[in-house]
């Protein structure tokens, strides 16, 4: 019987902001062990593997078996294509580079709790899910990056024509499953391209282009949670619906920005079907300055 392990990570990964899913699901033929990998932003497959390893006892141990069962096979003059877990120039360097991976998995923990974590489609926030604990207390990597804190995000975009607008912000979810003969191309793939226009008490934010492809089914519900910003605190924020194509959304800070600073940050929430949960990707603009007089913001 073959067994599948989910592993969900995040560019923006922290415990707040998505389920640790720990357990195994079967699935027919064969007794080969699979993982799914799901991440998010420009994060590695040897990322999202050393983080959920580090908050799923039970995955760590069989992406630890999988790390092996490559390292025997590179050994023994195999080729296998592990994607970007490994550079596939010599067997020797992917040796030595799933050999850094064990050694990142078994050294990257700190003792953090956990509940599983859901978010209903248009929730502020996401909220532990009734009465189910997954885990009581493990041992976690410590996220460097909040989905629920703006903050953390990285800028990610460019300006636009006029200094108006931050345009070519992309945030991207995606899924591909790896086993003993390698990892495979995606099976889901979702990705966006957002642009800004920041306003001292309204900001406009357009979404030309969202695309689900591959798409295998496995992702649900697809929302932006929008943030307003001003020196490092949220004046604002708000939840679209489900978000597909394109469409334009907006965020009302509590007050008036009127000369002085806002950025706009941007959480892409997505829900993974077969697990309940959602993960995230996010990002920001940088701080533009608010006219004093209307509404305009610029970069």
């Amino acid at each position: 019987m073959k067994r599948r392990i989910v592993l969900i990570a995040v560019a923006v990964a922290a415990s707040s902001i998505w389920a640790p899913l720990l357990w195994a699901k079967p699935a027919m033929g064969g007794s080969q062990l699979e993982i799914l990998v799901v991440t998010t932003g420009n994060e590695s497959d040897a990322e999202a593997i050393a983080n959920m390893s580090a908050k799923d006892p039970q995955y760590r141990t069989d992406a630890m078996a999988l790390i092996e069962g490559w390292k025997s096979s590179i050994a023994s003059g195999d080729s296998l294509d592990l994607r970007g877990l490994t550079s596939p120039l010599t067997a020797q360097r992917q040796l030595d580079q799933l050999s850094a991976l064990s050694s990142r998995i078994s050294t990257q923990f700190a003792s953090v709790s956990h509940t599983a974590v859901t978010q209903p489609p248009g929730s502020a926030t996401p909220v532990e899910s009734a009465g189910t604990s997954l885990i009581a207390s493990d041992t976690v990597a410590v996220a460097a990056v909040d989905g629920g804190d703006p903050n953390s995000f990285a800028v990610r975009g460019v300006v636009g024509s006029g200094r108006t607008s931050w345009t070519k912000i992309g945030l991207i979810v995606a899924a591909h499953f790896c086993n003993l003969q390698g990892c495979q191309a995606d099976t889901d793939r979702f990705s966006c391209t957002v642009t800004v226009n920041p306003g001292a008490v309204t900001s406009k934010i357009g979404s030309p282009l969202c695309l689900y492809s591959p798409n295998a089914g496995n992702f649900g519900n697809k929302h932006y949670q929008l943030w307003a910003i001003n020196r490092g605190g949220v004046v604002g924020s708000a939840n679209t619906g489900d978000v597909s194509g394109s469409g334009t959304y907006y965020v009302s800070s509590t007050g008036s920005l009127h000369g002085t600073v806002l950025t706009v940050a941007i959480t892409l929430w997505v829900f993974l079907n077969p697990f309940g949960s959602y993960t995230a990707d996010g990002a920001k603009t940088p701080d533009a300055t608010c006219h004093t007089t209307d509404n305009v913001c610029v970069y």
